[in-house]
């Protein structure tokens, strides 16, 4: 075909990348609209429970598989814990230094079991659990003195089940890294957003409280899916119980620090996601609920439709660079500062420097492009019943400390 023969196909490919651009840009717009009202209307900051009475202790649970490069500062952390708490770490099988550490803290249960996972970890700890208030962390996940109290502090309202706490990252070397700090401060931007809408889809193992009974009408953590924690979430939703965000609960967490492992990690959030949303989805008790009207058509439009449409829209921008077309560059151009404008907010929420802004640009290069490669491969894994395993991240034992600034 000669070079005047492509013209009208891609004039037409032009044409419908530049559709998809402008849809990409009026949800993108809808959202921020969306999260700068939930930001202005979120209740106020929840402050401690303070009284004569010493409060009562929570159950803090820790699974772990082989763990040994974090799981003693995460100890130290949740003992330092200004509110009382009693300390279960689970040892999933370790065939790491994992035991031999924990048991050098004598004031904190061990419990043993073969390698079954982190859902049956979880349950196994649930099962011995002596409060009603149960907060779970990851082992890489070191709490603030003050997160504990104040993440129990909304359960005083009867009708909430579970507390998502405020993530940070530890581990802030590598643009790897620091890219993953812009997504974390969206992740507790999107988290606001769902407190003040409800609905919330997902209390990230990260750092998260819930009722001890309700957690158990529900059916304990769900071992269907790779993504343990939405699937817990969205059933509270179904049991007709609330989900709320504590942005004074703060944790910090270690992220991975090579592109390998980072895509690893997201397949498998992405696979796990897709399975809890098809479990859901499915189930008539969803029906009413904001669940139902609010999580799931957001995790369908915005972690799932908008990240697959992403390519298509940057191609826009190539295909209109090569015939000078001005306004889809300009609906690039505002697609982009409509991102910042995003970004910008979620990171002065998260107590992040707002300069760190400038790195959206590559973070959508990069990210845009390894998300939309890790949904195609889960929507094919999916659609193909190929079996997704759980890939464990490597670990820097010199990240446990939180950073700061």
């Amino acid at each position: 075909m000669t070079t005047a023969g492509w013209q009208g196909p891609l004039a037409a490919l032009g044409g419908v990348t530049r559709d998809v651009l402008a849809a990409v840009l009026a949800l993108s717009l809808l959202r921020l609209a969306v999260v700068c009202w939930a930001v202005w209307r979120r209740p106020r900051v929840r402050g401690v429970v303070s009284g004569p009475d010493r409060p009562a202790p929570v159950t803090l649970i820790i699974p772990a598989y082989n763990e040994e490069a974090g799981i003693a500062a995460a100890i130290r952390a949740a003992s330092a814990s200004i509110h009382p708490v009693d300390i279960v770490v689970v040892d999933d099988g370790s065939t790491d230094r994992t035991r031999e550490i924990v048991e050098g803290f004598p004031d904190v249960l061990l419990i043993r079991q073969a390698n079954q996972g982190k859902a049956r970890a979880l349950n196994a700890a649930l099962a011995v659990a002596r409060t009603e208030l149960v907060v779970m962390v990851d082992a890489d996940t070191v709490l603030a003195p003050t997160a504990v109290g104040t993440l129990v502090e909304p359960f005083v309202d009867p009708g909430v089940a579970a507390v998502s706490g405020h993530i940070r990252i530890s581990n802030r070397a590598g643009a790897v890294t620091q890219w993953q700090r812009l997504d974390y401060a969206d992740f507790n931007l999107e988290r606001v957003m769902f407190d003040r809408l409800g609905g919330m889809p997902t209390v990230p193992g990260v750092i998260g409280a819930f009722r001890r009974t309700a957690v158990l009408a529900a059916g304990g953590v769900g071992e269907r899916t790779l993504a343990e924690d939405t699937d817990l979430t969205m059933a509270l939703h179904q049991q007709g119980w609330r989900v709320v965000h504590q942005p004074t609960a703060h944790a910090w967490t270690e992220v991975p620090f090579t592109h390998r492992d980072l895509a690893r990690q997201r397949y498998r959030w992405s696979y796990g996601t897709l399975q809890a949303i098809w479990l859901h989805l499915r189930s008539p008790r969803t029906r009413g609920n904001r669940l139902n009207r609010i999580g799931l058509p957001y995790l369908l439009v915005f972690h799932i439709l908008l990240p697959l449409a992403g390519p298509l829209a940057d191609l826009a921008l190539v295909l209109a660079l090569l015939h000078g077309d001005a306004v889809t560059v300009g609906l690039w151009g505002a697609r982009l500062a409509v991102l910042m404008a995003s970004t910008h907010l979620a990171l002065r929420l998260s107590d992040e420097p707002p300069a760190l802004v400038l790195l959206q640009p590559g973070l959508h290069a990069f990210y845009g492009n390894l998300t939309f490669a890790v949904l195609v491969r889960s929507i094919v894994a999916a659609l193909t019943g190929t079996p997704v395993r759980w890939n464990r991240v490597q670990r820097q034992e010199a990240a446990r400390t939180p950073a700061t600034g």
